[in-house]
C-alpha cells in the first residue's frame, strides 16, 4: 500500500511538472510578441553560471503608478506592517515606448477586464511605502550549457566591456487571458551606457562624471547630441527598502525650464558612431546647471548632499522619431532612454 501511494504520488508530481512545461510552451507558441529591455548589465555583477539574472525597470513601480487598492496601500508604517504585502498579486499594465519597448503605465491589485490592453501579472516581492517591487516569472533565462559566457561577452560584462554597462533585449511572449508570459529569446541591446566618476582628492567627495554611450553593435548607430547635454536628465534612484527618498525629502533635480519645447534637432546633432566606438560627455556636477532643489526654493549642490538616500541617476534620452524626420541618418538613431548606475556624494551605490 506505502509503495502504491509513493507511486502515485511520483506520477502526481511528473504530470504537474508535464502540465507546467506545455502551458509554458503554448505561451511561447500563441502569446502576444512583446520586446522588453533590461536594466544594464552591471560588469561587476557576473551572470550566474548558465542562467541570466535580468532585471527591468518595471520591477520597481513608484507611488506614481499605484491605481485601485494598491493606491490606499500605507505610506508610512513600519516595515513589519509592509511585509503583509508580500506575495499579493498585481495586475501591471504596459504600453510601447517610442522604440517600441514596453514600459509600466500602472499597476492594480484589480484584474483588467477586455484582452485588448497589454498587461502583466505579477506578485508583490517587497514594498516600503513609496516603491513596489513585482517579480513576473521573467527574471531569469537559462541558456545552454556554456552559451552564457557568449552571451556575458556580447553584453560587454567580459572581455573589454570595461565601466559600460550593457542592457539586453528580451522577447517575450505574453497570454491575453492571464497577463502570464514567458521568455522567447535574449539579445544585447546596441547601445551601452557608463558612467566614470572624478573625485576631490582631500575629501574624496564626487564632484563629477563623465557619461558615456558605445556602440556595442556591429552595424553604426546613432546618438544625438543637444547643446548643454539637453539628451541627458537627471532622476532620482528608485530604490525599495530605504525609507526615504530625495522626493520625501523634498530634494529633486532644478531640471530644464517647464513649457519650453526643445528645440528642433539639428543636422549635426546627429552623431554616428561606427562598431565599438565610443563617445565621452563631462559633467561637472558643481555646476548649477545640476542642482537639486527642494519645495523652499533652496538649492543645494549634488555634492553637498551626503546621506546615501539621495541617489540619483543621469538618463540617456533620445530624441521622439517624429523629431528627427528628414534629418540625415535619422534611421540610425538609437531609439528609448538608457540609465547610468545610481550614484550620490561619495560615489558610486
Amino acid at each position: 500500500m506505502r509503495t502504491m501511494l509513493i507511486l502515485a504520488a511520483v506520477v502526481f508530481q511528473v504530470l504537474v511538472l508535464g502540465w507546467m512545461a506545455a502551458d509554458r510552451e503554448w505561451v511561447v507558441r500563441t502569446g502576444r510578441t512583446v520586446w522588453l529591455r533590461t536594466a544594464p548589465v552591471d560588469p561587476n555583477d557576473p551572470f550566474r553560471g548558465d542562467y541570466v539574472r535580468l532585471n527591468y525597470s518595471f520591477n520597481q513601480l513608484p507611488r506614481a503608478l499605484f491605481r485601485d487598492g494598491v493606491a490606499t496601500w500605507p505610506k508610512n508604517t513600519d516595515w513589519r506592517h509592509r511585509r503583509r504585502f508580500n506575495d499579493r498579486r498585481v495586475y501591471v499594465t504596459l504600453a510601447p515606448d517610442a522604440g517600441g519597448l514596453m514600459h509600466a503605465t500602472s499597476v492594480s491589485d484589480q484584474r483588467p477586464r477586455g484582452t485588448d490592453g497589454l498587461w502583466l501579472r505579477g506578485r508583490v516581492e517587497a514594498f516600503d511605502g513609496d516603491v513596489l517591487q513585482v517579480r513576473y516569472g521573467l527574471e531569469a533565462f537559462f541558456v545552454e550549457a556554456g552559451k552564457g559566457l557568449d552571451l556575458e561577452r556580447a553584453a560587454g560584462v567580459r572581455g573589454g566591456g570595461g565601466d559600460i554597462q550593457t542592457p539586453l533585449l528580451v522577447e517575450a511572449a505574453v497570454r491575453a487571458r492571464d497577463g502570464s508570459a514567458v521568455i522567447r529569446q535574449v539579445k544585447p541591446s546596441p547601445l551601452g551606457i557608463g558612467l566614470a566618476q572624478v573625485f576631490d582628492r582631500k575629501d574624496r567627495r564626487l564632484t563629477g562624471v563623465t557619461l558615456k554611450l558605445k556602440n556595442s553593435s556591429d552595424q553604426p548607430l546613432a546618438v544625438v547630441e543637444r547643446p548643454a547635454l539637453g539628451a541627458w536628465t537627471l532622476v532620482e534612484a528608485v530604490r525599495p527598502g530605504w525609507g526615504r527618498s530625495t522626493a520625501d525629502n523634498g530634494w529633486h533635480w532644478v531640471g530644464r525650464p517647464a513649457g519650453v519645447p526643445p528645440p528642433p534637432v539639428a543636422a549635426r546633432e546627429v552623431r554616428v558612431l561606427k562598431p565599438g566606438e565610443m563617445v565621452e560627455y563631462p559633467v561637472d556636477l558643481r555646476d548649477p546647471a545640476w542642482d537639486l532643489v527642494n519645495g523652499k526654493g533652496e538649492h543645494k549642490h549634488l555634492t553637498e548632499l551626503t546621506d546615501g538616500g539621495h541617489a540619483v541617476r543621469f538618463v540617456y534620452q533620445a530624441p521622439a522619431p517624429a523629431a528627427l524626420q528628414g534629418l540625415p541618418n535619422a534611421a540610425l538613431v538609437w531609439q528609448g532612454e538608457l540609465p547610468t548606475r545610481a550614484f550620490w556624494a561619495r560615489g558610486v551605490d
